[in-house]
Parts: structure tokens; C-alpha cells; sequence
């Protein structure tokens, strides 16, 4: 079983209980920039800007588009609407730790916007539009040194393994082979250019 842990980090600054966007990560749609429709979601009293840095909005790995509005879970199914493909978090280029960032309440405090996520660790991935989001964009590492190669290597053992999480975790045939692709990736990288 895995803990998540209580209060995240604040904008921009990644952990292990998965706040923050992982500096130079793009996104996949426009940036609403907190103007026109956007989601209003229960228990978050931050500014949006400064929730939306929190919880990475508009980020492919997100659980958040970037009207921050909830996108659709597919990390037990495997399944989503006709144009849309399911995406695991380290697939999309979330490699800082095997978590959701689905969060309970986002609070504004004296320091900045604090979002706090469930207590139990669960595995995350996303639909996602194949337009915006197609096969080839997935396992971005090209810019990963080597620590943060293994923190990748790390993070897509637990998903495979699936054993790191609240409940034991056995990702569905198509998001098992991306995560095993990018997992090899990775590791290939690593043993490249790391192993010296």
C-alpha cells in the first residue's frame, strides 16, 4: 500500500505527492488564463491562475484540462470516447512519483495556494484527445538528465509493478504496453548515457 501524503507543494514545485508542472512541460489545449468557461470545483478557494499552477492544468498528464475542469479516469479501464486515447501520467511525461494529482481542496494560506490530495495512493491516467495528444508525443525524456531518468525509470517500475499503490494495480492491456514502451526507453537512455 502507498501514502500520498497530506498537503502539496506549491506551484511549479513538483513532489512525490504530485503538485506542480514539471518545468518545460507543454500542454495539449489552449490556456483559458482563468477567462471564459471555466470548471468550478467543490473545496478549491485559490485564485484559478494559482490553483492551475498547483495542479498542472492543461498539462497531458494532468487530471485537469486547462479550464481545469476534471478530464476522464481511465487507469482501471483502459477505455474512452470515440477520438480520445488513454494515457498513464509517466506515459504523458509525469515522472516525478506514481500518485494522482486529483486533489480533495485547493486553499489559499499566507504562502500561496495549498492543494491537499486523497490520503491513498492511486495510479493515474487520462483521455486524451488523439489530435492533441497522439502516440508519438508520448514518454517525453529527451530533455531528462540522468537523475531525473531514474526518477522516470522509478516511477514506470511502480506502474507496471503496480504494487506501490492503495489497492494492487493491473493497468489494462493498452496502457500496459505504452508504459512497458516508454519504461524500455528509458532504461535504454540510461544504460547509454548514464552508466559510465
Amino acid at each position: 500500500m502507498g501514502g500520498q501524503g497530506g498537503t502539496a507543494a506549491r506551484g511549479g514545485n513538483p513532489s512525490t505527492g504530485g503538485a506542480g508542472a514539471p518545468g518545460g512541460e507543454s500542454g495539449i489545449g489552449g490556456d483559458a488564463g482563468g477567462g471564459g468557461d471555466t470548471c468550478t470545483l467543490v473545496g478549491i478557494t485559490c485564485p484559478f491562475r494559482e490553483t492551475c499552477d498547483v495542479l498542472g492544468c492543461g498539462t497531458a498528464w494532468s487530471h485537469y484540462d486547462e479550464k481545469m475542469c476534471e478530464r476522464g479516469s481511465c487507469a482501471t479501464t483502459g477505455t474512452c470516447e470515440l477520438g480520445e486515447r488513454c494515457v498513464a501520467a509517466p506515459v504523458a511525461g509525469r515522472f516525478d512519483g506514481p500518485c494522482s494529482n486529483l486533489a480533495e481542496s485547493c486553499e489559499s494560506t499566507a504562502s500561496g495556494c495549498e492543494c491537499r490530495y486523497h490520503a491513498e495512493c492511486s495510479p493515474s491516467a487520462v483521455c486524451l484527445r488523439v489530435d492533441l495528444f497522439p502516440p508519438e508525443n508520448d514518454c517525453p525524456i529527451a530533455d531528462l538528465d540522468c537523475a531525473e531518468l531514474d526518477e522516470a525509470e522509478k516511477t514506470l517500475r511502480a506502474y507496471v509493478a503496480g504494487d506501490v499503490f492503495f489497492e494492487p494495480y493491473e493497468p489494462p492491456a493498452n496502457v500496459a504496453s505504452s508504459l512497458e514502451a516508454c519504461r524500455a526507453a528509458v532504461q535504454a537512455r540510461f544504460q547509454a548515457e548514464c552508466r559510465r
